[in-house]
């Protein structure tokens, strides 16, 4: 298995939207009136909004899409790349997994992702 990758959080701004093309570093994606949006949800992407770019890839997801999507399938919805969950909620790897129970999340890691569904950063 392949080891994970990190997914790096930053708003997006007015440069974004005007010209994509000026973080060529990024995977952006489109809707059919050539407005940036996020492929999970496929809503548009507006200046201000908080989105993760998945390190390796580059695909980009608005960030509560993505922190849904990988506590299902903790892999870039585009590319199937294992994604590091730790590095979207911004908890150390070793609270993530319970070594001792049949359990995949640790009760630590579940308590900080209520927390941050009812006080959302």
């Amino acid at each position: 298995m392949a080891n994970p990758v990190n997914a790096i959080g930053f708003k997006i701004t007015r440069d974004h939207l005007r010209n994509p093309q000026s973080t060529p570093d990024t995977r952006w994606d489109y809707d059919h009136q050539n407005k940036l949006i996020c492929p999970i949800s496929l809503d548009e992407l507006k200046t201000g909004d908080l989105v993760y770019k998945v390190d390796c890839c580059k695909h980009v997801f608005k960030k509560q899409p993505l922190e849904a999507s990988v506590i299902i399938n903790p892999t870039c919805p585009m590319c199937r790349r294992l994604i590091n969950i730790a590095s979207l909620y911004h908890v150390p790897t070793n609270e993530l997994y319970d070594k001792e129970s049949k359990f995949i999340f640790s009760k630590t890691f579940l308590k900080k992702i209520v927390v941050l569904r009812i006080y959302p950063r």
